[in-house]
């Protein structure tokens, strides 16, 4: 599917791929919002899979032992360069994981980041595009989307695109969303106002999600909300892009990302105070029975 953003995307991430490589501040440069995502994702499909143990169907594969339960399959969409695919695949390894990448250079990164890795496998694939994902429907357990849909500069293509991904994970399976909303960012944008700081807003290539956007048939909140609140990251926005902006300002000094002033308040303060972060942790579990958006249900 081509569209005319693809071409800014695209050219965005081509970018990215060249200049970091295998590291993990590819598609991130802010260190502390990397290392909070990874250790949600870990936590996360840690705990989904303690969940799962108990009713895996056992493996239909004649080599395997009898009775032995089939591996849990964790799919990453929009895998960028690997990193969070390697160290969840490396510290989870009885999981059987799979990488989709649209971008081509960003894809063997991944490949690259993964070699050596034989329950990790990276494909092709067009969220956009259901046809592009070698996946059958219902084939995932467990569901990582990581900063991709804000990729997405269509509110239609957004749509779709979730409609597909909702397709590829089993009833009951689970799926974290690491994404962008414009909530957090007007809130964001007020702190700044009071220090006299001018309004940001969404980088080039994304699209922040209204609220009410993951409102989808087959989508359901978990309960617990894996004990992570969707503003875990609210602290942190608000020492970086008001405090320590408001700071820089006033001494006339540059900012810059990762300073030991970010670090250490971000680090002394609790996560999730107020409601500054446009970037937010939404868990799902995906419904029984459930049919794409828009879709009519299905006859009984």
């Amino acid at each position: 599917m081509k569209t005319e953003y693809d071409d800014t995307i695209g050219r965005h991430y081509d970018k990215v791929a060249e200049e970091c490589g295998l590291s993990p501040q590819c598609t991130m440069a802010d260190e502390i919002i990397r290392n909070k995502e990874t250790t949600v994702i870990l936590e996360f499909v840690e705990s989904a899979a303690s969940e799962f143990a108990a009713d895996v169907a056992p493996s239909r594969d004649a080599t395997a032992s009898a009775g032995r339960p089939r591996a849990l399959t964790v799919l990453d969409v929009g895998c960028g360069n690997g990193y969070t695919l390697k160290t969840v695949a490396t510290e989870l390894a009885a999981c059987s994981y799979i990488g989709i990448e649209y971008n081509d250079k960003l894809r063997e990164l991944a490949k690259q980041q993964v070699d050596g890795l034989a329950n990790v496998s990276v494909l092709p694939g067009d969220i956009r595009v259901r046809e592009s994902i070698d996946l059958a429907d219902g084939c995932v357990d467990i569901l990582v989307c990581q900063r991709v849909l804000i990729n997405l500069l269509s509110d239609a293509d957004a749509k779709l695109a979730l409609d597909n991904i909702v397709s590829l994970v089993r009833p009951n399976g689970r799926l974290l969303f690491i994404e962008s909303f414009l909530a957090g960012l007007a809130n964001l944008n007020e702190a700044r106002a009071e220090f006299g700081l001018e309004p940001i807003g969404p980088a080039h290539h994304n699209r922040y999600l209204e609220e009410d956007f993951f409102s989808h048939p087959g989508l359901e909140p978990c309960a617990d909300n894996r004990r992570v609140a969707k503003n875990a990251l609210s602290t942190h926005y608000y020492v970086t892009r008001v405090l320590h902006s408001a700071l820089c300002k006033g001494m006339q000094s540059e900012f810059t990302r990762n300073s030991h002033f970010v670090k250490f308040l971000s680090s002394a303060l609790p996560d999730g105070i107020g409601d500054y972060a446009p970037l937010q942790f939404r868990f799902f579990v995906k419904s029984a029975g459930a049919h794409r958006r828009g879709a009519a249900a299905p006859r009984r």
